[in-house]
Parts: C-alpha cells; structure tokens; sequence
C-alpha cells in the first residue's frame, strides 16, 4: 500500500481542521470475511487549527483511507498563518501526543444465547492477543 503522505505533512483527517501527521503504524491483520492477510495503515495527527482558523491542540488516529495531503496551495497558507503566529505554532510543536499503548477497532457483539458476563469468562485475562487470535472469541 503506497501512501502519498508522510510523517510531518499536513493533512485533513475524518475529523475537522488542519492536521499534521506524527506517526504511522502499518501492521498485517487477518481480515474476519475472506481469512486472507492484508496490510493496515494507521495515521496519527495532532490537530493544529480549527476550521476557523483557532487554536485546537489535540490527537486522533484513523485508517490511512481518512487521510488526504493538503495540496501545496493550502500548505503555502499555513506557512504564511504560522509566520504571522509563530508563538502559536511553537507551543504546537510543543504539545506531545499522549503515549498509546494499543489500538484495536473491533466489531462485535454479544451473541443473543449468551450474557456479557459468559463472554468475558470466554476469554483469558493474563494473555495479549495478536488479531487473529482473538477473532475466534469475537
């Protein structure tokens, strides 16, 4: 999977407002259908601005198909606002992302014949599961 961003670029996310890329995780999982392999990429952002041009530090992740550069035009724009505010765009650089110790997006839910409590004891407490691992139990 080709990505036509970088870690560094600013992007748009599923979210609003200007974001720039701070991380990139690719990982292979099993997908549930087909059982087939494939490749994921998760994009991590900090939010510098707003829509409305504001300051609006924070972080999100989301699968790199949420994840567009900004074309050169735009990029140009913020480097422009970042000239004009460079105390704002030093206390971004300063803001740290908190550290994120997993991700996982599961779809599940609790079979109609069993309680959540029966599901919970279905799984080991004191065990870390790869994705394909804990499929089954899904």
């Amino acid at each position: 999977m080709k990505l036509h961003f970088k870690e560094g670029d600013w992007v748009t996310s599923y979210s609003s407002g200007l974001w720039q890329v701070y991380r990139i995780l690719t990982y292979k999982e099993i997908d549930p259908v087909s059982g087939l392999e494939k490749e994921k990429i998760i994009v991590f952002s900090k939010r510098f601005l707003s829509t409305k041009l504001k300051r609006s530090f924070t972080t999100d992740s989301c699968d790199s198909h949420f994840v567009e550069k900004l074309s050169q035009k735009i990029v140009n724009e913020i480097n422009d606002f970042i000239a004009e505010n460079s105390d704002l765009y030093k206390k971004f650089c300063a803001y740290e992302p908190k550290q994120l110790y997993g991700v996982y997006n599961a779809r599940i839910c609790i079979p109609t014949k069993k309680t959540a409590k029966e599901v919970e004891n279905l799984i080991q407490k004191n065990k870390e599961f790869k994705s394909y691992e804990i499929n089954p139990y899904l």
